[in-house]
C-alpha cells in the first residue's frame, strides 16, 4: 500500500514537472530548410588597362543576405559604370590560326553580366575611318609568291556611342601571310592562291553579351594578283599623249591641216578622251571624258567607241617600247592604230611636258635653229633604227635661197647617233610633206616639195652631219613662194606622211614650230 502509494506520488509529480516545462518555454522553435540559390546581381569594375586575353573576373564581395520569411528579398545594388577606355591597347597579339587560310585574334572583356539596356547601342562604323583604310588596301601590292610586309592603322574604325570599353576581333583569309598587331596590323609573308582573300574586323561592347548576333563586322577585299594577271599593257593605268592633225581646231577652219595634242586613258576597261583646243598645248586630265571600252589581246588594245570620231573599232598595237634619247626618264611608245579601213603610227609619252615640246619648237631666231626629237626609223629588214628629227624656219631676207625666188629657207633634218644614212635607204617611204600657218597681212603660208630626183616623192638630200667622223644625214626641203612673209610668233605646222602601204610601219611626223624674227 505504501508502496503503490509512492509510486502514484512520483508519476504525479512527474507529470506537473513536464508541465512546467512546456509553460515556462514560450514559443515552439520553427523548422528551417536549407537556403535556395538566389541569382543576386554583382558589381563589375573595368580597370583602364585591361590586359590582353584577360579572363579574370572582377566582382564587388557577395552582399550580406538577411532572411525573413515575412518580408521580401533585398534587391542588390546597382551596378558600378565601367570607365572609359581607349578602344584597344597597342601591344602586339600573337596570331592564333584558325586554319591554313584565315588567321583570327582578339582583345576581349568579359561580357557585363547585366541585361542590355534597351537604349545601349552597339558600336558604330567610322565611316571616315572605313573610306581611308579601304583606299590604302587598294593601292597595296599583293601578288601571289613575292614576300610582302604592309602594316594598317586600324584602331579608329569602330566607335561607342555609350564610350563602352569595345572588344576587337580581327581575321585574315590570305593563305601565306601573318597577321600581328592590334591598332596597327601587319601583314607579313608570301601570298598563296587564296579562293576569297579579305579582311575582316569586328567590335562588340560589353553590354550586348558574346552572342555572334553582338558583333558588329566590315569585310574589305584584298587586291590579291595571280602571276597570270601580273601583265598589264604598257599604255594602261596613266594618261597617254599623242599628236594629231586637223583643218578644223576649236571650230576655226584652215585651208590647211594643222598640229594638235590629244590625251587618252586606258584603266579598268575604259577609254577617257580629251583633245587640245589649241596648237601648243596637250589637255589636262581633268578634261578627259569616257568614249568607249577596250580589252587587251596580247600587244593590241581592242577599243570601241561611241563617239563619231572614233565610230569604228581600233587595234592600237604596241611595235616597240624604248627609253627616249632626249629625255631619259620618259619612254616612248611606238603605237600603230588601224581603224578598219587603214592604219597610222605614232610615238606616244605618258609625259605630257615632253609631248608639249613637240609642238613648241622655237626657231628662225638664228640658221638651223632646231630643237630635236625622237623617231624611230624603219629599216628594209624590218627593224627600227633610233634616230631623232628636227625642223627650222629661217628668212634669210634679201639673199634668194630657193628656185622660185624665195628668201625662206625650211627642212626637215634626220639623222641617228651614228649610222650614215642614204636616200635611197629612206626617202622611199614618204609620200608627202608640208609646212603651212598663218602669215602676214592674213595671207595663209602652204609650202610644197618639189623634188630633185623624180624617184621620190620629197626633196632629199645628204649632207655631211659630223666633219670629224663624216657621217652622212639627210635633209627634206621644202618651197615657199617669194610672197610669203612670216609672222613672229606664229605657230607653222610640219607634217611628213608616210606612203600608205607603209603607214603601220612608219610614223607620220607633225611637229609645230614657233617662229621668231631673226636676231
Amino acid at each position: 500500500m505504501k508502496k503503490r502509494t509512492l509510486t502514484s506520488l512520483a508519476i504525479t509529480l512527474g507529470v506537473f514537472a513536464w508541465l512546467q516545462t512546456e509553460t515556462t518555454s514560450g514559443t515552439t522553435p520553427p523548422y528551417t530548410e536549407p537556403l535556395s540559390e538566389v541569382d543576386v546581381h554583382k558589381s563589375r569594375q573595368h580597370s583602364s588597362s585591361f590586359p590582353l586575353y584577360n579572363d579574370s573576373t572582377h566582382s564587388a564581395a557577395t552582399p550580406e543576405l538577411t532572411l525573413d520569411v515575412a518580408e521580401d528579398i533585398t534587391p542588390a545594388a546597382e551596378p558600378t559604370q565601367p570607365a572609359e577606355f581607349n578602344v584597344i591597347p597597342g601591344e602586339p597579339l600573337t596570331p592564333h590560326h584558325i586554319d591554313s587560310r584565315t588567321q583570327t585574334h582578339a582583345i576581349t572583356a568579359k561580357p557585363n553580366e547585366l541585361v542590355a539596356a534597351d537604349d545601349n547601342s552597339k558600336p558604330v562604323l567610322n565611316q571616315d575611318a572605313y573610306l581611308r583604310i579601304e583606299s590604302e588596301i587598294s593601292s597595296w601590292e599583293l601578288i601571289e609568291g613575292k614576300p610582302t610586309k604592309l602594316s594598317l592603322w586600324a584602331a579608329d574604325l569602330f566607335d561607342d556611342p555609350e564610350h563602352d570599353f569595345l572588344s576587337k576581333r580581327i581575321e585574315l583569309t590570305l593563305s601565306g601571310v601573318k597577321l600581328t598587331g592590334t591598332s596597327t596590323l601587319e601583314l607579313k609573308g608570301i601570298p598563296a592562291a587564296t579562293v576569297v582573300p579579305k579582311l575582316t574586323i569586328s567590335a562588340r561592347d560589353d553590354h550586348h553579351g558574346v552572342e555572334e548576333d553582338a558583333w558588329v563586322s566590315v569585310h574589305f577585299d584584298l587586291p590579291l594578283i595571280s602571276p597570270s594577271q601580273l601583265f598589264r599593257h604598257p599604255l594602261e593605268g596613266e594618261t597617254v599623249y599623242r599628236l594629231e592633225t586637223t583643218s578644223n581646231l576649236a571650230g576655226q577652219s584652215t585651208p590647211y591641216e594643222v598640229v594638235y595634242c590629244e590625251a587618252f586613258k586606258f584603266i579598268q576597261k575604259d577609254v577617257y578622251y580629251a583633245a587640245s583646243t589649241n596648237k601648243t598645248q596637250c589637255p589636262n586630265e581633268d578634261r578627259l571624258q569616257k568614249i568607249g571600252n577596250y580589252v587587251v589581246n596580247g600587244d593590241d588594245l581592242i577599243v570601241s567607241s561611241r563617239r563619231s570620231s572614233f565610230d569604228a573599232e581600233q587595234t592600237w598595237t604596241l611595235k616597240k617600247q624604248y627609253a627616249s634619247i632626249k629625255h631619259p626618264e620618259v619612254e616612248n611608245y611606238f603605237v600603230s592604230v588601224y581603224d578598219g579601213k587603214q592604219f597610222e603610227s605614232y610615238t606616244m609619252q605618258k609625259s605630257r611636258s615632253a609631248m608639249e615640246q613637240r609642238i613648241n619648237a622655237p626657231t628662225g631666231r638664228y640658221l638651223y635653229q632646231i630643237a630635236f626629237f625622237d623617231y624611230l626609223l624603219p629599216l628594209r629588214n624590218g627593224e627600227y633604227l633610233v634616230s631623232e628629227i628636227g625642223n627650222f624656219i629661217y628668212n634669210h631676207n634679201t639673199e634668194v635661197v630657193g628656185p622660185f625666188g624665195e628668201t625662206i629657207d625650211s627642212d626637215l633634218n634626220l639623222r641617228t647617233y651614228q649610222q650614215s644614212l642614204r636616200c635611197v635607204d629612206v626617202a622611199f617611204w614618204y609620200n608627202s610633206h608640208v609646212i603651212a600657218g598663218q602669215g602676214d597681212y592674213q595671207i595663209d603660208i602652204i609650202t610644197s616639195p618639189y623634188p630633185y630626183d623624180p624617184t621620190y616623192n620629197i626633196d632629199c638630200h645628204e649632207y655631211t652631219s659630223n666633219l670629224t667622223t663624216g657621217q652622212i644625214s639627210l635633209a627634206f626641203d621644202l618651197n615657199y613662194s617669194p610672197y610669203d612673209e612670216l609672222l613672229s610668233g606664229e605657230v607653222y605646222s610640219y607634217i611628213l606622211r608616210p606612203k600608205p602601204e607603209f603607214a603601220e610601219h612608219v610614223e607620220e611626223i607633225k611637229l609645230n614650230l614657233i617662229y621668231s624674227h631673226p636676231n
